[in-house]
């Protein structure tokens, strides 16, 4: 019954020590209590525990209890030494689960001790490497019996265990801090780099260095959507973003899958004749044989994907993942940022451009309207952006005649370039009608001057007209623009005058016809450009022809009170759509 009752003490003492093992933060520590539990049980009062420094190969004390003065552990010269156990540690003679050991260092304490006279010793082991010695004394070789020995060599084996997992530990906290130190580093330099250009060069080569692959890539949409394109790469033969490379949306390329279905794409070995991915020629002949693919993800979004590459086959670790994905969260969070700043920045400086633009533009035109006896003046002027491309001028011919000239115009294309090739097709029209032609002359003469200064390839539209107050008639010549009106408010009737032309800019030669037209008291000449008809409601439906001569049929009192029809049935039929088009109305209207 006593063996019984000590077995169970063992054993309970035994799972005491190594649950105070399993549950340590800090093993060293621990080592004091499973010392102080293991040498009362054995019977003793004595024993010690010395590991081996990692780095020096040296022993030190790491944990003991009851040590007589003569072993005080402030005394180096008797600590500060080797031993006997220490010397069959090292030569792997302590072979056996415990070693009953003459000790070097008990048999030369000076003064002896009485007290304590051997030691047995235990290897602290992982597999073959030694990491420590766990010794207990005694005053004679009795008090190790079978029992004392065989708890010795169980919690031997349990503390060795137990630094064994410690070790690992602090190596893999030590791994881990130092990959948290990169990842610090790294993102620290991301913030650094503003252009995104810079960036993402430097993105990829530091993946390239931190993860010790051959080569990354960083894949990211165009502008447009339809294909994938690389903004970046480091270590590749042939650099796709020097070649432009692209990826076809729709292919099954990796790339594509890893952002749709935003998780991790793992190819150990490319020529193990599994399913593959989407490839092409100039991809094959960069002779990789494995790659991981990270997606890229901002606020839900797949913004793009980090891709690194192998010439030899290789699977990531848990660990080295872990950091790709780390280092693939902060680069899309920075590579984002960098794109909405520069784009902000981008618009910033097209707002400047434009502003500048408007400045220019408005400069050109007409500050006021014309003062003619007779004749009244209405204006609807409405750019769909900061600038615009349509053109309006009023000028009085010098000499006798003292006839106004007037002209209209539209050029192809938006913002800042129809803006500067409206302001030098405006000069060239303006210097040739006051030049003393007649409106088709000027308009011709205008195409050529157009033709010489123009490389953008853009046109234009114009109407050019001469006004004789005296006479009561103008002539006009229409270059491929919209055809005035003529309201005869005595009659009411609408005719459209229908002077033939081609519009300038484009041909070398055009061909103008010229016509001339009486104007009666209470008519209205209606000049427009195609921003009036082609205005767009909430449906896409344009405003219309029909529907501007059916504004123009209400009966109004001057030529201001029509541009504000004009502009009223405008605002009704778009409604809370946006403008998409430069229109002008000009409205000149005999009184007397």
């Amino acid at each position: 019954m006593n063996a019984q009752i000590e077995v169970l003490e063992d054993l309970r003492t035994l799972n005491s020590i190594a649950e105070t093992l399993n549950r340590a933060k800090d093993v060293n520590s621990a080592l004091h209590t499973a010392l102080g539990a293991l040498i009362p049980l054995m019977g003793l009062e004595t024993g010690w525990i010395s590991l081996v420094d990692p780095d020096s190969g040296q022993f030190h004390l790491a944990a003991y209890t009851n040590l007589p003065e003569e072993l005080n552990p402030d005394r180096t010269e008797v600590w500060g030494g080797s031993c006997t156990c220490q010397d069959l540690a090292r030569e792997k003679a302590l072979d056996r689960a415990y070693s009953e050991v003459h000790c070097s260092r008990l048999a030369n304490l000076k003064p002896p001790t009485d007290t304590l006279r051997v030691h047995a010793s235990t290897p602290l082991l992982a597999g073959d490497r030694l990491l420590g010695i766990l010794n207990v004394a005694a005053e004679d070789w009795s008090a190790f019996d079978d029992r004392a020995l065989m708890l010795l060599s169980g919690v031997g084996k349990q503390i060795g265990t137990a630094l064994e997992r410690a070790q690992l530990y602090d190596q893999l906290r030590a791994k881990r801090l130092h990959e948290q130190e990169a990842l610090v580093d790294f993102s620290r330099q991301l913030l650094s780099h503003l252009d995104l250009a810079d960036l993402t060069r430097f993105l990829t080569e530091e993946v390239v260095d931190l993860l010790d692959t051959d080569a990354c890539s960083l894949i990211m949409p165009t502008d447009d959507g339809d294909e994938l394109q690389f903004m970046a790469a480091h270590g590749w033969h042939q650099d796709p973003v020097v070649h432009q490379r692209r990826i076809p949306l729709g292919a099954g390329s990796g790339a594509e899958w890893v952002m749709d279905q935003q998780t991790n794409l793992l190819v150990s070995d490319l020529r193990g004749g599994k399913v593959r991915h989407w490839s092409a020629d100039w991809l094959q002949s960069e002779g990789f044989s494995a790659h991981a693919l990270v997606p890229m993800i901002v606020e839900d979004r797949s913004v793009g994907a980090l891709v690194i590459n192998s010439r030899t086959p290789r699977l990531l670790t848990d660990d080295e993942l872990r950091l790709l994905q780390l280092m693939s969260h902060q680069a899309a969070l920075a590579v984002d940022s960098a794109r909405l700043l520069e784009e902000r920045t981008r618009k910033q400086q097209l707002e400047k451009e434009l502003s500048i633009g408007r400045e220019i533009q408005t400069s050109l035109l007409p500050a006021t309207l014309p003062s003619v006896a007779g004749y009244e003046f209405g204006l609807l002027y409405q750019p769909a952006r900061e600038v615009g491309g349509d053109f309006y001028d009023f000028c009085l011919k010098t000499g006798e005649d003292s006839n106004l000239c007037i002209f209209i115009g539209d050029v192809s294309g938006k913002g800042i370039p129809a803006a500067m090739f409206m302001a030098m097709c405006r000069t060239h029209v303006r210097a040739s009608m006051l030049s003393g032609r007649s409106p088709a002359h000027a308009l011709s003469r205008a195409n050529t001057m157009i033709l010489n200064d123009s490389r953008d390839g853009l046109f234009l539209s114009a109407i050019g007209i001469t006004l004789d107050p005296s006479s009561h008639q103008f002539i006009y010549a229409n270059a491929g623009h919209d055809r005035p009106l003529l309201v005869r408010r005595a009659d009411k009737a609408i005719e459209t005058l229908n002077a033939k032309g081609i519009i300038l800019g484009a041909f070398d030669t055009v061909a103008l016809e010229e016509m001339t037209v009486d104007i009666q008291i209470g008519d209205e000449l209606i000049l427009f450009t195609d921003g009036v008809k082609d205005a767009l409601n909430e449906a896409g439906e344009p405003y219309g022809l029909a529907s501007l001569q059916k504004t123009l049929t209400l009966d109004t009192a001057s030529a201001e009170e029509t541009i504000s029809s004009i502009s009223s049935a405008l605002i009704e039929h778009r409604g809370s759509a946006a403008q998409t088009d430069d229109l002008t109305v000009i409205v000149i209207r005999r009184v007397t």
